[in-house]
């Protein structure tokens, strides 16, 4: 009887002397990034160590510098506006990725309006596909989720998107420090996608556009609560993406966007296919900048958008 209890304290012993050499392992990796990186490629875990946001993107829209005109949008709006937006002073070009979804272009939106009193138009340029986005498990967890999160933002999202992402992320990951934990530390980060993988499924929106019929009222109303011009611009695309584009008509006639941008499926610019490599961005030397200059002139003519931009 002796020996067993005395193996059962060697091993409790040992589990607890295990316990805190993993949680000083762990807590000295979030302070180290050289010990991180060791562990990760100790635990095969290195494809996860990119966990970078676009915080970065916020802090640009929270400066004070005086820019009366915010151009946002997604990567194709970032390969169509970046250089001919950023060459006129009046303009901050904020374009990023599909992945930060409607709900991430409206906390965008928000903070550049609340560091820029003298905020005068919002230009939004999104490609229908990214219009129709919703939580996935590969991209939404880092840009959308992720930037909320390292911005302290999450709080101005509206209480059912919080549960729609709950219900694909679990609750505790969503919450700062889990998040931070995750993100710190690529072998759990590796544990986690594996775990959601296996056992969720992307958010099933009740239609195409809940989420961003949502988020695309929101916008509006912010910027008329400011008295700031909101415009709505749709992506060009390539002819790739023409049907699946029409089949949306039916479902977006049924969103209260319709009413307010009732041109934004219809006016779509839509281009070769061959122009593309991806079926979304320009490339090759359709990517040129006198190219994508001709692009924009095309696609929207005598728009406003034309106006603020400096062509080549």
């Amino acid at each position: 009887m002796k020996k067993i209890t005395s193996l059962y304290l060697k091993i409790l012993l040992f589990a607890a002397l295990l316990g805190l050499f993993l949680t000083g392992t762990f807590a000295l990796s979030l302070r180290v990034p050289a010990l991180s990186r060791t562990l990760s490629g100790l635990l095969r875990s290195t494809e996860y160590a990119d966990a970078e946001t676009l915080a970065p993107l916020f802090e640009k829209v929270r400066t004070d510098e005086e820019k009366p005109i915010l151009l946002v949008g997604d990567s194709i709006a970032n390969q169509l506006l970046q250089g001919p937006g950023s060459r006129n002073p009046e303009v901050l070009v904020a374009t990023s990725t599909a992945a930060l979804m409607l709900p991430g272009q409206y906390l965008l939106i928000r903070e550049y309006l609340e560091a820029h009193p003298e905020a005068e138009e919002v230009i939004l340029m999104v490609h229908p596909m990214a219009m129709v986005r919703t939580w996935d498990i590969e991209w939404s967890y880092r840009y959308m989720i992720g930037t909320a999160l390292e911005t302290d933002t999450m709080q101005y999202l509206d209480e059912e998107t919080i549960r729609q992402m709950e219900s694909v992320f679990g609750r505790a990951a969503i919450r700062p420090f889990p998040y931070r934990v995750i993100k710190e530390f690529p072998p759990l980060r590796k544990l986690y996608y594996s775990y959601i993988y296996q056992h969720r499924t992307a958010y099933a929106q009740s239609s195409p556009f809940e989420i961003s019929d949502l988020y695309l009222s929101r916008i509006s109303d912010l910027c008329r609560e400011k008295g700031v011009t909101f415009t709505l611009y749709a992506s060009p695309s390539s002819m790739y993406f023409a049907d699946q584009i029409r089949a949306l008509e039916p479902d977006y006639a049924q969103t209260q966007s319709s009413e307010r941008f009732p041109e934004y499926l219809s006016g779509i610019w839509l281009y070769p296919e061959e122009w593309s490599e991806d079926g979304s961005h320009l490339s090759g030397t359709y990517a040129n900048p006198e190219h994508l200059a001709q692009v924009l002139r095309e696609a929207f003519p005598g728009s406003r958008l034309l106006e603020i931009l400096d062509l080549p």
